[in-house]
C-alpha cells in the first residue's frame, strides 16, 4: 500500500467553514476536532454517537507502523472521546491479529451505562470484533469472533438493544468461498452468544443493516437474489437466532438490482427500511421505503423519483421513532451531474419534503445521513470537482428547508464525511476526514448547533382535524422568575388542558390507538389546568403557561429551582372526548436552561 507523507502545518491553512444563504439559516458550528494519528498517515472517523453531556464518541482507523523502522503500515481502531467544547478526553487505539494487529471499525454505539461499545474486522476481514470502553477510556472488554472468512470483509453493520446486548451482520464465506449473510450476537459484556448464517438462496443473499426490538428480535435489510437480479430485502430472525420469515419488494424491471440498506423498529413497533429499486426498466433507479409489522405483513411502500425522472440512488438512511424515513444520496441533474438529494417519508408513506442540496462542486453525494425527534436532519457527504473532493455538511428543519450548510477542505484536496448522529437540543455531530492536496488525511470530528430550544414529537391529530403545535417565546433563564412562555397553538376550542413537562428526556409512547404521542418521559410535573378559549368546534384554541413563572410559584415542582445546564422536554395535553383514551397531545419541546 503506498500512503501520502503529510505537508506540516496544513492543518490551518485548508480547514475552512462557510455558510450558504446566510440569511435564511439558524445552524452554526460550535466546534471542530482533528486526529492525527502516531505515524501521521492516513486517519479516518467514519462513525460518530452522542453523549449524555453534549459530547460524543467517535471511531474510525488509524495507520500505523507494524514495527519502529519496518515500512509497513496497517490499520488499528481508533476510538475517540470528545466533551461538549470538542476537547479530547480520552483515546484509545484497538487491534488484533497480523502484523501486530490490525482492524477497521463499523460503526461505534453508547450502552445505557455511557459504555462505548465499537465493532468492526480484524485480521484484514477474517475475523470480526467488539470492544467496550467505560465512560472514562478504560477497556471493559473486547471479544475477537474467529469466523475465518475467506471474504476478507469487515461487519456491514452494528445495533445495540435496549439492555445494551450487542449485534454485528455482514457476508461471510465458508473454506469453498461460498457467501452469505451472517449474523452475530453478544453480551453488554463483550461474551459472544450466538450466530446464524442466512440461507443466501432462499433467505438473504447479501445484508447491509440490522434492527433490534424491544423483544430481542433482529430484522436484517439487504438484498436476495432473484434470476439474474436482486431484489430489496427484509428477513426476521428471533431472539435465540431462528430465521423467521423473509419479506422483498423490487422493481418492475426483472433484471434490476434493489437494495435494501438499513432497518429499524419504531416505538409502534413497526419494521421500517429503506434503499433503492429500479422502476423503469433499467432507465430510472428510485429511492425506496417500506414498513412491515413485526409479523411480516406490509403496512406500506413508498417509492420516490425526483423531478425530471432521473435517476436516485440512496446512500444513507435515517429512521425516528414516529415511523418517519429519510433517504439520501444522489442522482443525475440534467447535465448528468450528481446532485446530493434528502428525502423524507411520513408513516403511512405520504411524502413529508424532498430537498436537493446545492453544493459546489460537479458531483455531490449525500454519505451519511442523521435524524432527530423531531423530523429534523443532518446531511453529510461530499461535493467532487475536477481536481478533488471537498466534504459538506447541511442542517435541514424538520419541513426539509434549509438550516444551515458549511463546506470543508481544499478543493484539490480529498474530504468527506462518512458519520453523523444527532444530540439533545438542537445539536448534530459529523465524522469523516479531512486531507489537503497531497497529503494524508486526518480524522475530522464537528459538533453544530441550532439553538436551545428544539421541537421533537408528532403532534397528534384531534377528532376534530386540529393539531396543536406547541411553541415558546422568551430566554429559559435561570437567574429569571418570568419571561419565558410556552404557547399551544391550534388547540380545539373550548376545551381543558394543561401544560406538562419532565426532565428525564425524551419517550415515544403511543398515546391508546389515536395520532398521538406521550413524548416526555418520567416523572413529569402538571401544571394547573385551563380553558383553551377559542370557538367550540374550531381550532382557534390555545394553552399558555409562563414556566419560569410556574416554577418561581411552586418551589416543591419538579426541577425547582431551575438550574443553568438542565434540559427540560414540554408537551401539551387537552380534552378530546371521541379520541382514544378521550385526550389528545401536542408535539414537544425540549429546551436547554440558560444562565
Amino acid at each position: 500500500m503506498k500512503l501520502r507523507l503529510r505537508r506540516s502545518l496544513f492543518c490551518a491553512l485548508v480547514l475552512t467553514s462557510f455558510t450558504a444563504l446566510a440569511g435564511a439559516q439558524s445552524a452554526s458550528e460550535a466546534w471542530q476536532s482533528l486526529f492525527d494519528g502516531v505515524a501521521q498517515v492516513d486517519d479516518q472517523h467514519n462513525s460518530i454517537a452522542a453523549t449524555a453531556d453534549g459530547g460524543a464518541v467517535v471511531c474510525g482507523f488509524s495507520y500505523e507502523e507494524d514495527a519502529p523502522g519496518s515500512g509497513i503500515f496497517v490499520p488499528r481502531a481508533a476510538v475517540r472521546s470528545l466533551d461538549a467544547s470538542g476537547q479530547v478526553r480520552w483515546t484509545q487505539v484497538f487491534a488484533s491479529g497480523a502484523f501486530g494487529g490490525t482492524a477497521f471499525p463499523t460503526r461505534v454505539a453508547l450502552q445505557p451505562s455511557g459504555r462505548a461499545v465499537v465493532g468492526g474486522a480484524t485480521d484484514f476481514g477474517e475475523d470480526w470484533f467488539v470492544v467496550g470502553y467505560e465512560p472514562s477510556g478504560v477497556q471493559a472488554f473486547a471479544t475477537v469472533w474467529d469466523l475465518n472468512s475467506q471474504l476478507l470483509a469487515q461487519p456491514a453493520d452494528l445495533a445495540l438493544d435496549a439492555a445494551g446486548n450487542i449485534y454485528l451482520c455482514g457476508d461471510v464465506s465458508d473454506p469453498t468461498f461460498g457467501a452469505a449473510p451472517a449474523v452475530a450476537k453478544f453480551s453488554s459484556n463483550g461474551t459472544f452468544l450466538w450466530s446464524t448464517t442466512l440461507d443466501a438462496t432462499l433467505q438473504l443473499t447479501t445484508v447491509r443493516g440490522l434492527g433490534v426490538d424491544a423483544g430481542g428480535n433482529v430484522y436484517v435489510a439487504g438484498s436476495l437474489a432473484s434470476g439474474f437480479a436482486y431484489d430489496f430485502t427484509v428477513a426476521k430472525l428471533d431472539a435465540s437466532g431462528t430465521f423467521q420469515w423473509t419479506r422483498s419488494h423490487g422493481s418492475i424491471d426483472p433484471s434490476g438490482n434493489d437494495f435494501g440498506l438499513d432497518v429499524h423498529v419504531d416505538a409502534a413497533g413497526r419494521v421500517l427500511a429503506g434503499g433503492y429499486v429500479s422502476n423503469d426498466l433499467m432507465t430510472s433507479m428510485d429511492a425506496s421505503s417500506v414498513a412491515y409489522s413485526s409479523t411480516g405483513q406490509l403496512l406500506w411502500r413508498a417509492d420516490w423519483d425526483g423531478p425530471n425522472g432521473a435517476s436516485e440512488f440512496v446512500n444513507a438512511t435515517a429512521f425516528d421513532d414516529f415511523g418517519r424515513i429519510l433517504l439520501g444520496g444522489w442522482r443525475f441533474s440534467n447535465a448528468f451531474d450528481r446532485e446530493a438529494f434528502v428525502v423524507a417519508f411520513e408513516p403511512g408513506g405520504t411524502l413529508a419534503w424532498s430537498h436537493v442540496l446545492a453544493q459546489a462542486g460537479t458531483d455531490e453525494e449525500v454519505l451519511t445521513l442523521a435524524t432527530d425527534g423531531g423530523g429534523a436532519a443532518l446531511a453529510g457527504g461530499i461535493s467532487m470537482g475536477f481536481t478533488g473532493r471537498t466534504g459538506f455538511v447541511s442542517v435541514l428543519r424538520p419541513d426539509g428547508t434549509l438550516a444551515g450548510s458549511f463546506s470543508y477542505g481544499a478543493s484539490a484536496g480529498d474530504t468527506y464525511f462518512l458519520g453523523a448522529c444527532a444530540g439533545d437540543v438542537g445539536r448534530w455531530f459529523a465524522a469523516g476526514q479531512l486531507a489537503a492536496p497531497g497529503t494524508a488525511p486526518d480524522g475530522l470530528a464537528l459538533a453544530f448547533d441550532t439553538g436551545a430550544l428544539e421541537s421533537f414529537c408528532q403532534a397528534g391529530t384531534s377528532s376534530q382535524g386540529c393539531v396543536a403545535t406547541l411553541g415558546a417565546s422568551g430566554v429559559p433563564s435561570a437567574s429569571a422568575s418570568s419571561g419565558f412562555t410556552l404557547t399551544a397553538g391550534g388547540v380545539d376550542g373550548v376545551r381543558q388542558g394543561l401544560l406538562f413537562y419532565g426532565l428525564n428526556g425524551r419517550a415515544a409512547l403511543p398515546w391508546g390507538t389515536g395520532t398521538s404521542f406521550l413524548c416526555v418521559k418520567s416523572p413529569t410535573q402538571r401544571t394547573g389546568v385551563q380553558l383553551s378559549g377559542g370557538t367550540a368546534g374550531n381550532c382557534d384554541g390555545q394553552l399558555s403557561l409562563d414556566f419560569l413563572q410556574f416554577v418561581a410559584a411552586n418551589p416543591a415542582a419538579l426541577g425547582a429551582p431551575l438550574q443553568a445546564g438542565a434540559v427540560v422536554q414540554a408537551q401539551a395535553w387537552y380534552r378530546d372526548p371521541p379520541a382514544s383514551k378521550s385526550t389528545s397531545l401536542s408535539n414537544a419541546l425540549e429546551f436547554l436552561v440558560q444562565p
